[in-house]
């Protein structure tokens, strides 16, 4: 029997250290298929955050779960990550016999040789030349690819290019606007789908969705060019994720509703699956973001994320109706599709983060790979509580809220815990209910922490995220503000003692919270900006 003893708030010992935060913790991500195998993107700490590509390799009827089994096919020094728009992301492709990828140092397009994992260099260049969002074409001979050029005293170029596999020729395929994103070819290689948008817009703002015919003979600027067909989007239209259904059909999310839901666009125009007040895609921060992909002609897999959470769910695009299938995590990533089963980045309130692997016809999940083999024991964790409450504008604020935990420790009876504010980057950004071991680190020595959703955050419609629009460091500050207040008022923190703390957007959200508010104590801005 655990006796539970009375100690100061933020007094308490803790099983959670510094080092536990990154030790032998890995970052897992990019789940893809070549139709036989899976593969998915490994960022381990005890190699300096090296990326590596793993493959799980499949018997005659199933995959080997067992990880001493699993292949790692990049040694070092390579390294995969792509740095276009610094923020990266669309890293690798695979193909049958060959699996393409960025390298960090270098920035440069590599081939890995599947029977063998030797690597050859394809692309020549340093790092003022990177690509990213790579799609290799059914016969394995291009690669199409985001490019951005870095000159001096300038601001980078981006463009659309194809790279031939075998000598590494590039050639410029669209070009002529600020930004582009997610080049996806048709299943019969004739037709490129991708993304495009201008200053001011940020892709979440407003992007357009064209189609390049790819058996016309295409000037440089295929934006102005009659083998080019505008499909969606514009200057208040934030459209993403275009992915083909079939030669003549293509599915993609558009916020046009005021939620991103899920369209398609073939011979007879561009219709919407089913108007939803649910997002059924993410922030497009990163490119290759995959958050739906067709399982046929019909059904689509995709995430759908509502004011009560996210889930797994299947779209009947003839119907317009979803079908949860999953609800036992608390979120959905990378999702990809082979031999009939189901495979996806899961959250855990409780545990670490893992590929899962779903058996729809057999109703069973199990673990494909895990972040780290250690468990965190239950009695530590503190659970999050999804609250709502007002801001000073009388709008709905989103957060989550997290209570001081500890096996045989409470605070005392007459004292209220300190608490944290947490604001997340971005700024359109979100933060989620998944465990994070830097909230528990807080919560088992005695503090209270509030992770807030403020207003300019996804995963709550259009609305909610315009709030910030020409109000970034004045709405995120006042919903962090309400947040305290609301919180104080139910007689759940010490309004004496309160911090905030945040990273990047999030950091500058921090400054001006301390040079503006009264209510924080204390701040920790962690590469926060301090100049917009």
């Amino acid at each position: 029997m655990t006796v539970v003893e009375p100690k100061p708030y933020g007094s308490w010992p803790s099983p959670i250290t510094i080092d536990s935060l990154v030790q032998e913790i890995v970052g897992l991500g990019a789940l893809h298929t070549n139709g036989t195998h899976l593969f998915w993107l490994e960022r381990r700490p005890d190699e300096d955050g090296r990326e590596t590509i793993v493959q799980c390799i499949r018997g005659e009827d199933e995959f080997n779960y067992d990880p001493r089994q699993y292949q790692n096919l990049l040694a070092k020094p390579y390294s995969v990550t792509s740095r276009v728009h610094e923020y990266g992301g669309g890293s690798y492709c695979v193909g049958d016999s060959h699996v393409y990828f960025v390298n960090a140092r270098d920035q440069n397009l590599y081939a890995i040789t599947l029977e063998d994992r030797s690597v050859r260099q394809i692309t020549q260049g340093d790092q003022t030349t990177r690509f990213a969002d790579l799609v290799l074409d059914q016969a394995g001979q291009h690669l199409y690819c985001i490019r951005e050029t870095h000159t001096k005293d300038k601001e980078p170029k981006n463009d659309i290019v194809s790279v031939q596999v075998a000598n590494g020729e590039v050639s410029v395929l669209v070009e002529g606007n600020d930004f582009y994103a997610a080049p996806r070819l048709s299943p019969d290689g004739q037709k490129l789908a991708y993304i495009t948008w201008d200053h001011p817009n940020m892709p979440f703002n407003g992007t357009q969705l064209i189609l390049l015919d790819l058996t016309t003979e295409v000037g440089s600027k295929a934006t102005n060019n009659a083998a080019s067909t505008f499909v969606a989007g514009g200057s208040t239209e934030s459209v993403v994720q275009p992915t083909w259904i079939s030669n003549d059909s293509l599915l993609f999310a558009s916020d046009r509703s005021g939620f991103w839901n899920l369209y398609i666009y073939d011979s007879t125009g561009v219709f919407c699956i089913a108007e939803d007040e649910a997002e059924y895609a993410t922030a497009p921060w990163q490119f290759g973001s995959r958050n739906f992909i067709p399982i046929d002609e019909r059904f689509i897999l995709s995430t759908r994320r509502d004011l009560d959470g996210q889930q797994l769910v299947i779209v009947d695009s003839e119907l317009g109706v979803f079908s949860p299938i999953c609800k036992e995590f608390c979120s959905y990533g990378s999702i990809t599709y082979l031999n009939g089963k189901i495979y996806f980045l899961a959250g855990r309130v409780d545990d670490h983060n893992a590929i899962i692997e779903l058996d729809t016809q057999a109703d069973l999940t199990r673990e494909v790979q895990r972040q780290t083999s250690a468990k965190p024991p239950r009695e530590y964790v503190s659970y999050p509580q999804r609250i709502r409450y007002k801001n000073t504008e009388d709008n709905d604020v989103h957060a989550y809220f997290y209570e001081p935990c500890c096996l045989g420790w409470v605070g005392p009876s007459n004292e209220r815990p300190p608490l944290l504010v947490m604001s997340h980057g971005g700024p359109t950004a979100s933060t989620g209910p998944d465990l994070s071991l830097k909230i528990q680190f807080y919560t088992t020595r005695g503090w209270a922490v509030l992770d807030v959703d403020y207003g300019g955050s996804t995963g709550y419609g259009r609305a909610y995220r315009d709030r910030l629009t020409n109000n970034w460091g004045v709405t995120d500050v006042t919903d962090c503000e309400a947040g305290v207040r609301y919180l104080i008022s139910q007689d759940l923190v010490d309004p004496r003692r309160v911090a905030i703390i945040g990273s990047s957007a999030g950091g500058y959200t921090t400054l001006r919270a301390l040079t503006t508010s009264s209510l924080f104590s204390v701040g920790a801005s962690h590469y926060g900006i301090s100049d917009v």
